[in-house]
């Protein structure tokens, strides 16, 4: 993270006290943002007994806060900055994304690392959300000078089709350095990324490609065998755990990136997504005068319950 020149002016106190707040967030996300919501309290623990001097309110978890830079480089709760939510009618149910605390810190931490161009992985248990956290916050970033490059890996996916979808999107800066259009830069999204089978010898060639192209910033040219130096580019990989046609990715490979445990949503936050979705369909229909205060607690939590069914019945259908 970079500091602002003015938060760093003042008295050795101050000065310390931020450095000292910028390394505790680091911490938190750089080496703790890897582990499932279940030892999180655990590690919150380690965290505030490590920096017992650090500005961290003890209402939630080290994980609930994020830290201004905007103003006095202390930590703030992220509901603070989770922005209202927008319906749009014609967007498909599947895209529909309520803003939560999880959807914010995730995009918050991702706009970070691309600032700095550092390669991000974002793990967690099928299902929750991953991708779309992911896709919105690319989108998002475009006005921002960020250009977008989506791959989805299958079992299927060779390393020649995973570097054409990379270098369609690169332009020719010098004889042999490639990168985004002048004033951009690209990041690739690979989604399902430890899905490509391995071969005998225990290789998976697309991922050969993308470690390639972290460690040594190109590739070789397949038809005139030279090097391509890529710049402006940065990789960032979503993945479900291991099991059901997902393989175990090698250490060589996440070994280079920021990773990222997305927490799957509780109870409270999945009745506040479907609640918030239900409240402005009403509002947009011909029912407009209808709100949800005047429905009953029981009737509300029944459709937001049949909401819920419905949505693991479609992705049930779309597996098969």
């Amino acid at each position: 993270m970079c500091i602002r020149d003015r938060t760093l002016r003042g008295d050795g106190i101050v000065k310390k006290k931020v450095v000292q707040n910028v390394f505790v967030f680091a911490y938190i996300w750089g080496l703790a943002g890897s582990i499932d919501e279940v030892s999180k309290d655990k590690m919150d623990f380690l965290i505030r007994n490590l920096f017992e001097t650090a500005d961290i309110p003890g209402a939630q978890t080290c994980y609930d806060y994020y830290l201004d830079s905007k103003k006095d480089m202390s930590f703030r709760p992220w509901t603070d900055i989770v922005p209202s939510f927008a319906y749009n009618e014609k967007l498909p149910f599947f895209q529909i994304i309520v803003p939560t605390v999880e959807t914010v810190r995730q995009s918050h931490c991702l706009e970070l690392l691309l600032s700095r161009q550092k390669p991000v992985f974002y793990t967690g248990v099928t299902g929750i959300g991953k991708s779309v956290i992911v896709q919105s916050s690319l989108e998002r970033l475009q006005g921002a000078g960020i250009v977008p490059v989506q791959i989805a890996f299958s079992a299927q996916t060779s390393s020649s089709r995973t570097q054409t979808s990379i270098e369609e999107k690169l332009q020719k800066k010098r004889r042999d350095i490639y990168g985004a259009q002048a004033g951009k830069r690209i990041a690739v999204f690979v989604d399902d990324v430890n899905m490509p089978s391995v071969e005998v010898y225990g290789a998976q060639p697309p991922i050969e490609l993308l470690r390639t192209l972290v460690d040594k910033k190109g590739f070789y040219d397949r038809e005139k065998l030279f090097w391509k130096w890529i710049e402006d580019t940065t990789l960032v990989c979503a993945a479900g755990p291991p099991g059901g046609g997902r393989r175990e990715l090698t250490q060589r490979f996440t070994r280079r990136f920021n990773m990222i445990c997305i927490s799957a949503p509780r109870k409270g936050a999945m009745q506040q997504i479907f609640q918030t979705i239900l409240a402005e369909h009403v509002k947009l229909s011909s029912y407009s005068e209808l709100s949800l205060i005047h429905i009953s607690e029981p009737t509300r939590l029944g459709m937001i319950s049949y909401a819920v069914f419905c949505l693991k019945k479609k992705k049930t259908q779309e597996q098969k």
